[in-house]
């Protein structure tokens, strides 16, 4: 997609690669970046935002003729690797790929004789689905699922046309500061950006 196939009053959505990881990336949105993950984490936002430092996203090799893997963003702070993965299709495949990801960062942030990391995959999905929540936090457990075997590994899936299905359904005044984050990274539409955004200087960058 580029600028001569765009329609009147659209734009590039967050949801494409490209443009997702320049958005996080961008140092004006450090801020931003540090909410979000102080939401998905419960963690303190200022204690993120001064301890933040963005990682290579070329996952090391098991073996010479293994295929890299390339991450789209990966962070790390306080005792955390985080890794975001934005996903334009449900493909199975590309959620198998998503747990590689995950596996690869937990062997590659794990050294002998000290504290293991807390590594977080976070998918931030844009295919639309009634079923479930809005954020699916997903840890290992026992068939029973009464025990958690690692509290260190996490998988969290937000679901980001749920978002966007509230504000059309329900109004942006009925969105919380992170939906409205949501709803920014996958429309296409000028006019909700600007809506979703009016009044918070942060959104508005």
């Amino acid at each position: 997609m580029n600028k001569k196939t765009l329609m009147p009053g659209k734009v590039i959505p967050a949801s494409f690669d490209k443009v997702f990881k320049a958005v996080w990336q961008d140092p004006r949105n450090k801020n931003l970046l540090s909410y979000v993950l102080s939401k998905l984490l419960l963690l303190n936002e200022n204690a993120i935002s001064q301890n933040l430092v963005f990682k290579n996203t070329e996952l090391p090799k098991e073996k010479y003729e293994d295929k890299g893997l390339i991450t789209d963003l990966i962070m790390a702070f306080l005792n955390y690797i985080v890794n975001f993965e934005m996903n334009n299709t449900d493909n199975p495949g590309k959620m198998i790929k998503n747990n590689y990801y995950h596996h690869g960062l937990v062997i590659t942030s794990t050294k002998a004789g000290k504290e293991p990391k807390k590594v977080v995959q976070v998918n931030f999905n844009s295919k639309l689905t009634f079923t479930g929540d809005l954020i699916v936090n997903t840890m290992m457990r026992d068939e029973d699922n009464k025990v958690c075997t690692d509290k260190s590994y996490l998988t969290i899936d937000i679901y980001l046309a749920k978002a966007l299905h509230k504000y059309y359904n329900e109004g942006k005044d009925k969105l919380s500061r992170l939906e409205k984050v949501f709803v920014m990274l996958i429309t296409d539409e000028i006019s909700v950006l600007q809506d979703v955004s009016e009044g918070d200087e942060e959104l508005m960058m």
